[in-house]
């Protein structure tokens, strides 16, 4: 009698998750196209970002300088760091005080700065006046940061340079030798300069996002993880329901919460990886990884991820009772958790204490192992995923048990 019962249990509970297996499928085909439309607004959005990024380094943040007097050695300096090949960030213009002002208020500048009266004549002889900068109260992001370098280059680079590239003359000439050494103080004067347009030279700037990576690198992993979370969505409602009759009538049934979470989880995340090897596919073909990264590679490194995905969705839909509420619930919590793992933005923009709280939390563990798939030697964090997706799988049962009025079994 005892294994009679159990084998009409097991026909139970394979029948139930046939039944699972063909409501997925059902909504496979719609899962599909919503994933294509994901990925190819994410594919936007980081060819975007990556434009943007060869963009501004390239830009340059335009400064205005205003001379009360119309100095020739200033007009040289002003005229030569329009050439200058290493003003990789900072663009000085000669301009009016009046039009300066136009020209902040419209954005066309981001801060000008008044020289005084007899500035250079007063630097020639050692004796540095005050600038002035202006700019605007909400001036934020580079101008901010660069606010003190701006006078500090306008008030000790420039009078330095002219002093270099003039203090021999003026030395030879109050000695009454420039008959006699014009011609080496004038090569001289003219290798300094040369030295100082060519200095960028010495140097190479890269920007790094995080762990040695670039920003494209750091910003394709951050949108993968981002994708992943957010091709749970269309399932949502597959799971989300306000009646709990016929779950109750499986525990009855001898299929409890543990064995309905598990035939619809399972079912949900085998029509999950149907998904991923299509997203994998199109990943390796868009050219945007390093050729040794293969698609079952891909494939293998993006599982975990998804699983700790698929696990969290399945408990906010769990926790929810209506379809729209649970949809949106879950949508909001993908943004938050991508926002504070730094999957929209490099890490290193937050405080030290959401850089820490980002490395432990879902959506940073996963960002760091999509990145390891994609430019490291291993896939890591593999064992946090797996821990987060059992916690979130035991929270859905907990919450059907509650809902459901069953024990967990």
């Amino acid at each position: 009698m005892g294994m009679f019962r159990n084998w009409l249990n097991d026909c139970n509970m394979k029948k139930y998750g046939i039944l699972q297996l063909k409501r997925v499928v059902r909504f496979l085909p719609w899962a599909l196209c919503v994933v294509l439309v994901l990925f190819g607004c994410m594919s936007v959005l980081f060819y975007a970002l990556t434009n943007t990024q060869a963009e501004s380094a390239d830009a340059k943040i335009r400064i205005g300088v205003v001379s009360a007097t119309e100095n020739q050695y200033l007009q040289w300096g002003l005229a030569a760091m329009q050439f200058d090949s290493t003003a990789m960030s900072l663009q000085l213009v000669g301009i009016e005080e009046a039009e300066a002002v136009r020209g902040l208020e419209r954005g066309e500048i981001a801060a000008y700065v008044v020289f005084p009266e007899n500035f250079i004549e007063d630097a020639m002889t050692g004796d540095v006046g005050q600038l002035r900068l202006v700019s605007t109260v909400g001036a934020t992001g580079l101008i901010s940061i660069f606010k003190e370098e701006v006078t500090v280059l306008v008030d000790k680079i420039l009078s330095a340079c002219e002093n270099g590239a003039y203090g021999a003359g003026d030395a030879v000439a109050d000695n009454g030798l420039e008959h006699q050494y014009y011609q080496h103080v004038n090569d001289l004067s003219l290798e300094y300069v040369d030295f100082l347009f060519h200095r960028n030279r010495m140097y190479r700037v890269e920007n790094l996002a995080q762990d040695s990576l670039t920003l494209p690198q750091y910003m394709l992993g951050g949108l993968t993880v981002l994708l992943l979370m957010l091709c749970c969505l269309p399932f949502a409602p597959l799971f989300i329901r306000h009646d709990y009759a016929l779950d109750r009538m499986l525990c009855t049934r001898q299929i409890g919460p543990v064995k309905q979470t598990l035939a619809e989880f399972g079912t949900y995340f085998a029509a999950l990886l149907v998904l991923l090897g299509v997203m994998a596919v199109v990943l390796r073909r868009s050219q945007m990884l390093p050729a040794q990264v293969s698609e079952m590679k891909l494939f293998l490194g993006l599982m975990p991820t998804l699983l700790m995905a698929a696990a969290l969705s399945y408990c906010l839909y769990t926790l929810s009772g209506q379809l729209v509420g649970g949809i949106l619930l879950s949508f909001f919590a993908v943004l938050l958790l991508g926002f504070a793992g730094g999957c929209m933005y490099p890490v290193q923009i937050f405080p030290l204490t959401m850089q820490r709280l980002a490395g432990v939390l879902p959506s940073g563990v996963a960002r760091q192992s999509v990145t390891g798939c994609f430019w490291g030697e291993t896939p890591t964090g593999i064992w946090p995923l797996l821990g987060y997706s059992a916690g979130f799988l035991a929270l859905s049962v907990g919450m059907r048990s509650h809902k459901t009025g069953s024990i967990w079994r």
